[in-house]
């Protein structure tokens, strides 16, 4: 009898984080909606098969709706063409994705809660997006995104 209680019980319990990571990911939503424009400092690794892209040190100009700059403070950085499309406003406000928890990590010393999109649009430029979220700031301290004609991209 106990088997049978705790076999329906754990599809529950995914259920249950799975909805946790949706809600997550709308708050996060509705705090980068308020936004109208902003900078970050930060690390841009870029994987090309065929080229091998040092880690750049970059400044990040982003301008709503969807304006997007990249500054490399030292040299080029090599920025496939469809990444100036992808900036989480853009990932964020097309709605149409699948949201998976997939658990904890941590950055520094801040827990972060990992989740990963899918798009439901088999061609969409964006593959997947994963974001390690802080959740009590709610701010995305972290993310990778993989293109469909790229390999991926990760800002941090």
């Amino acid at each position: 009898m106990k088997k049978i209680i705790s076999s329906y019980a754990y599809p529950g319990f995914i259920f249950a984080r799975a909805q946790d990571a949706a809600i997550l990911v709308q708050k996060v939503k509705d705090k980068i909606s308020l936004v109208n424009n902003y900078e970050a400092n930060g690390k841009m690794k870029t994987n090309i098969a065929f080229l091998k892209v040092p880690v750049a040190t970059v400044k990040l100009y982003f301008k709503k709706p969807d304006q997007l700059l990249i500054k490399n403070e030292k040299g080029i950085s090599f920025v496939p063409k469809t990444a100036v499309n992808i900036n989480l406003n853009n990932v964020l406000n097309n709605g149409k994705y699948s949201v998976l928890d997939a658990g904890a990590d941590k950055i520094g010393s801040t827990v972060v809660a990992v989740v990963k999109l899918l798009p439901e649009d088999d061609n969409a430029d964006v593959v997947l997006s994963t974001l390690y979220i802080d959740p009590l700031k709610l701010v995305v301290l972290k993310s990778k995104t993989t293109t469909g004609i790229t390999e991926p991209m990760s800002w941090r």
